[in-house]
Formats: structure tokens, C-alpha cells, sequence
């Protein structure tokens, strides 16, 4: 308790200080008694008290409004086909929120869906948004976002939009078919660089024996050489190896 004087058209400041332990709702009343200290009488004022109210709990706001954005634009999107936007609610806070979801502003083509209507520490909640045109107009929707918790306040306004033109589907058409244009020229180019380093490769391969031929003509000590399985293999005499070169030149050469 704490006593205090007050003249007319003065003030004073109570501070309260809260420093909860765990996730539990707490209430707790601050009365202020007002009035003659001493025990009224028939004869004097009577006193009288003001009762103050203290509610302390947990509160997920932040948590969804760290996860849904104010403006969902879908952008443009071809009549027929469909577009569509997820948002995982998950809770920070070991509790269970219920959670509402309330149209302010409807529009045929955008549908607004949920899996659960409880977000869980375990099992968090998904809300899905799409858009699926069917005219050749813009489409707009607003949706509000209420958790079920002391004091709680709309949590998030979430603007949706999106638009649809005449030639859409045709542009996105053209536009695969040049990217598949481009990826089969790339193909293409791939392949014409393999065949020019094969084609480098053999006439390596060509020049390596056309030397050494040559070189064993002027030593005076050709060499015969023999086709087997697509392969030059040098003639060595009986009883004799290849040696390192000779071995070097026939494992250097391709098949055919």
C-alpha cells in the first residue's frame, strides 16, 4: 500500500511492473482508495475506492504480422490459367490462437482458402490466395486477418489484385517457344564444339603417326604396322615387346 496527498489539479504517476514467468493469463486489481483517512462517520464524507483492472498475457500479433504482407498483386495472368500465393502462420509463443479470416471486399475470381482456423506450436496454419481470371478486367479483393486473444486488435488488412488482358496466353506462348528456340541453338553450338574437338583430336592423332613414320624412315628402321580392331598396332620383332612409345602411340588412337 501506498499513501499519498493530493491538492486539487495535481497528479501523480503509479507505476505498475509486470514480469510474467510463464505463458499464463494473469488479472490483478489496483485499488485506489480515495477520500478522509480516518473512518467516515454519519456525520462526515464517507470514502470511496476506484478499482483498476491488470490483465497479463501472451499475445501473437507480431507473429502474424511478420507473415503476411499488406499487398498480394498477382500481376498479370492469362484468362483460364490460375495463380496462387502461400503463407505459413506459425506460432512463436508454446499456445494455441484461433484465428478468423473476414472479407471486407469479395470478387469472384479470387478465392481465399485456409486448412485450419487454430494456429499450434506443432501444427502451424496455411492461408492460400488465388486468382484465377476469367474476364479480361483487374480484379481486386481485401481480406482481414483476426486473432482470437485479450485485446486483440485486426491483425493484418491484406490488399489482393490482379489483372487480365486479351493476348496474354499468346505472349507467354511465343515467349517458350523462343526460349525453346534459344535452349536448342545452345544444343546445337554444344554439339558443333564437341565435333570440331574430335575432328582437332584426329588430326593430332594423324600428325603423331605421320611423324614418327617419318622419323623411322630417315633413321632407316620403319616400322611395319599391323590393323587390328580399328587400331595401328606396330609390328615388334619375335619375342619382343613394345616399348614405351610404341605403347604410347597405340593407346593415343581411337577406335575406327
Amino acid at each position: 500500500a501506498k499513501v499519498g496527498l493530493l491538492a486539487p489539479g495535481m497528479s501523480q504517476e503509479i507505476d505498475v511492473v509486470v514480469e510474467p514467468v510463464d505463458y499464463k493469463y494473469k488479472f490483478e486489481w489496483i485499488k485506489v482508495l480515495c477520500g478522509p483517512a480516518a473512518p467516515a462517520t454519519s456525520a462526515g464524507p464517507k470514502s470511496w475506492a476506484l478499482r483498476v483492472p491488470v490483465h497479463v498475457y501472451a499475445t501473437a500479433n507480431k507473429l502474424v504480422e511478420g507473415e503476411l504482407p499488406s499487398i498480394v498483386d498477382f500481376g498479370r495472368v492469362p484468362i483460364g490459367e490460375k495463380a496462387e500465393r502461400r503463407f505459413v502462420l506459425r506460432c512463436d509463443v508454446p499456445l494455441e490462437f484461433d484465428f478468423e479470416v473476414l472479407h471486407l471486399r469479395r470478387h469472384p475470381d479470387i478465392e481465399v482458402t485456409v486448412d485450419r482456423c487454430r494456429i499450434t506450436p506443432e501444427d502451424p496454419a496455411e492461408l492460400c490466395l488465388e486468382y484465377r481470371p476469367t474476364s479480361y478486367t483487374s480484379a481486386v479483393s481485401e481480406i482481414e486477418v483476426v486473432l482470437a486473444q485479450f485485446g486483440g486488435d485486426p491483425t493484418r488488412r491484406i490488399k489482393i489484385s490482379g489483372s487480365c488482358l486479351p493476348g496474354l496466353k499468346q505472349a507467354e506462348l511465343e515467349t517458350k517457344g523462343l526460349l525453346e528456340i534459344e535452349e536448342e541453338k545452345r544444343q546445337l553450338h554444344d554439339m558443333s564444339i564437341i565435333k570440331r574437338v574430335e575432328k582437332l583430336m584426329e588430326k593430332s592423332k594423324n600428325r603423331q603417326r605421320m611423324t614418327k613414320r617419318a622419323a623411322n624412315k630417315l633413321s632407316g628402321s620403319e616400322e611395319s604396322e599391323k590393323l587390328m580392331n580399328g587400331l595401328y598396332i606396330p609390328e615388334s620383332k619375335a619375342g619382343r615387346k613394345l616399348t614405351q612409345n610404341q605403347t604410347g602411340y597405340v593407346l593415343m588412337q581411337k577406335p575406327g
